[in-house]
């Protein structure tokens, strides 16, 4: 998704649907290709930076996300109040405290393109519109798309811990 829904933040330093997904227990990793990751062929293999090349995303079970950016860490903590709200608190680690104004100024520009355009803007913005899709009840499944398959293995592994059943597999 995130040359589409970010496309007017960060999907432009993306290669489109080019991402790996691994998943450890009920834990998951994603990392998704930067634009440099075809200069990666050119490189001798010391030269290769995995956090210039790709963006990594480690999802905890059942409700962090850590984002490794090319030079800080974002972790993102959703705690459920209640069965349609959710408190989203998004954290910034840098390597260390920015020891001038110019490094001080660069992590403030981008934790608000991060915080401000990217997650509220884009993505909470999207998951509140398909809160209210769901809601209206006008639809009484939900498919997951190709490319969003860690959406479904959360909800698959929701459905293990809880005991539940609510992912089907409608192509069988």
């Amino acid at each position: 998704h995130v040359s589409r829904l970010h496309r007017s933040t960060v999907g432009p330093f993306f290669l489109d649907n080019c991402a790996v997904i691994d998943h450890l227990g009920p834990h998951s990793r994603a990392v998704v290709a930067r634009t440099e990751f075809a200069e990666i062929a050119a490189l001798p293999e010391r030269d290769w930076d995995a956090r210039r090349h790709s963006s990594f995303a480690y999802m905890l079970f059942p409700n962090t996300v850590l984002v490794l950016h090319p030079d800080y860490t974002s972790i993102l903590t959703m705690l459920p109040v209640a069965a349609d709200e959710t408190l989203f608190r998004h954290v910034m680690l840098v390597p260390q405290l920015p020891q001038d104004e110019k490094t001080e100024a660069h992590y403030r520009r981008s934790f608000e393109l991060i915080e401000g355009g990217v997650f509220q803007a884009e993505d909470l913005h999207i998951a509140e519109q398909a809160q209210i899709g769901m809601a209206s009840g006008a639809n009484r499944t939900m498919i997951y798309g190709r490319f969003e398959s860690g959406i479904r293995r959360f909800h698959e592994t929701l459905d293990e811990w809880l005991g539940t059943s609510s992912v089907k597999d409608e192509s069988q």
